[in-house]
């Protein structure tokens, strides 16, 4: 398959799309060219672009860029994952910029250099083919959790078929690419849910994960991103946030009166004889998960 794959150019300038698709279609499996953003739905439900390369200006608003911020808010509406690469004129960066953070992956300026462009569209291209993974990795949790039958339809690890979905990926450990690709699918989860703005995990905190041996394997994944989210009060996860390393306590049942290890013991315990699952292990404690949280994160494990 051609290295760019599926390209839609939505420009209103002839002379810009034909140049466009005269130089991507040695490298793309197809090139569709549009002239005005009104047949949108159309064109990313039919044809399902794997990069859309967007002009900013329209004829109906040729300056505030309005048009190509609209056209991009439908396109992420009709693909969340869509990959869509701004063009603009030099003096419009400050608008590109903007796109940006409202979900474009990247711009290129007007009049473009083909190398650059190219080089832009490459790596538009990969971060696609990513995106496309980790939504097959979604897809699957989703289709296996619907299996239970409470409404928290994302989580792993209750029915069978969850724990289906363990034992086919195997050793967490042993298959490095899920762990990245699960912690992302894990954090979008958790900050729905808690109605956290936290948006990544930072370069620090994906090295940490990749390294840690995970005995717990996808569950003990899960609920590490969970604590992780429910403690966060910025944008970004980053190594500090996850406790991983924590050595088990050796104070044995009944050896000390020290409240602080009697706890530590109780807390340990609990997790231990629920393999993780915080929901029982807080149960069993007597306390809401929440408050279990809170106490591993006192108790440093």
């Amino acid at each position: 398959m051609p290295a760019l794959g599926k390209i839609l150019i939505i420009d209103d300038n002839e002379d810009v799309l034909f140049a466009l698709h005269l130089l991507l279609e040695p490298y793309a499996e197809k090139v569709k060219v549009m002239r005005s953003p009104d047949r949108i739905v159309h064109f990313i439900t039919d044809f399902r672009p794997d990069i859309v390369l967007l002009d900013m200006n329209f004829t109906r608003d040729t300056v505030s860029g309005q048009e190509g911020m609209d056209c991009l808010q439908e396109i992420l509406k009709l693909d969340r994952h869509a990959v869509v690469v701004m063009m603009t004129a030099y003096a419009d960066t400050d608008k590109a910029v903007q796109a940006i953070k409202a979900g474009a992956t990247d711009f290129v300026s007007k009049p473009w250099e083909n190398d650059k462009l190219l080089a832009t569209l490459h790596a538009a291209m990969k971060l696609r083919r990513s995106q496309t993974e980790v939504g097959r990795l979604e897809e699957r949790v989703e289709a296996l959790s619907a299996e239970r039958e409470t409404p928290q339809p994302l989580l792993i690890g209750e029915s069978e078929g969850m724990r289906n979905i363990v034992s086919t990926i195997g050793r967490l450990r042993e298959r490095g690419e899920d762990i990245q690709l699960l912690a992302d699918h894990f954090l979008r989860t958790y900050a729905r849910k808690y109605k956290k703005d936290i948006r990544q995990i930072a370069r620090d905190a994906r090295g940490k994960l990749q390294r840690y041996a995970w005995p717990g394997n996808v569950r003990e994944l899960q609920h590490a991103i969970e604590r992780a989210v429910v403690l966060c009060n910025a944008d970004t996860l980053h190594a500090d946030d996850f406790l991983l390393h924590a050595p088990a306590s050796p104070v044995a049942d009944g050896g000390t009166l020290n409240l602080e290890a009697l706890e530590r013991n109780a807390v340990e315990k609990a997790v231990r004889l629920c393999e993780g699952n915080m929901s029982r292990a807080a149960q069993m404690l007597g306390i809401t998960r929440y408050s279990l949280y809170r106490k591993l994160e006192k108790l440093g494990l």
